[in-house]
């Protein structure tokens, strides 16, 4: 028996908007979910925060709000001191996730985390790495403030040439570091060396090729 066309096309019709409204239910429930999780976070409840980021990250790897999950699981496991595990989640979220507009704030958590863990050279490429991924004029400000702490506190000649290497062609990111580097040569009173590296980060602005 042949069914005609006449009645399959309002079924059909029907069936969409019952599979749409659906979606939109649900994505509404992932957001609700996601903004009660968040809530707890901000009023410092972070071990139930993680607890509940992580399991909306194993339970709906699909979820319109995964990437969201995943930056917020890795701030909670930072704030819980958790620095091993928030390293490993982030270090999952950049490989997942290669577009994500979080990934400047991942990169930033990340280095924080290397940071704790007395990684300072790891730390300040991740945060120069972050300032290269931004657009927030915010981020980029405590960017500028920890790079230029850690070169001068925290790294030595040797370890701050490895990672003029590293950054490769990031012309911000080596500004900054060459700019730090200087400040610190002239605080030892390194001035003669200070001005070298000052004078040779300023001939590689584009400006002055």
């Amino acid at each position: 028996m042949r069914i005609s066309l006449s009645f399959l096309l309002p079924l059909l019709c029907l069936l969409s908007i019952i599979s749409a409204s659906a979606a939109q239910n649900f994505s509404a429930r992932e957001k609700s979910i996601f903004e009660k999780n968040l809530e707890l976070y901000r009023e410092g409840d972070y071990k139930q925060a993680e607890q509940n980021f992580a399991l909306v990250v194993a339970k709906l790897p699909e979820s319109a709000y995964i990437t969201s999950n995943y930056l917020m699981l890795v701030k909670s496991q930072y704030k819980l001191g958790d620095y091993v595990s928030a390293i490993d989640q982030a270090k999952i979220f950049l490989s997942k996730f290669s577009n994500s507009h979080y990934r400047d704030d991942v990169l930033y958590t990340l280095g924080n985390a290397y940071y704790k863990l007395n990684r300072f050279q790891s730390a300040t490429k991740l945060w120069i790495s972050a300032l290269d991924e931004s657009n927030d004029p915010r981020l980029a400000g405590k960017i500028e403030v920890l790079v230029t702490g850690t070169v001068r506190d925290m790294l030595n000649d040797e370890d701050i040439k490895k990672l003029s290497t590293e950054i490769g062609t990031y012309a911000d990111g080596l500004m900054l570091l060459d700019i730090a580097w200087a400040e610190k040569l002239y605080a030892e009173g390194s001035i003669t060396k200070g001005n070298s590296i000052l004078n040779a980060a300023l001939t590689e602005l584009p400006a002055n090729k």
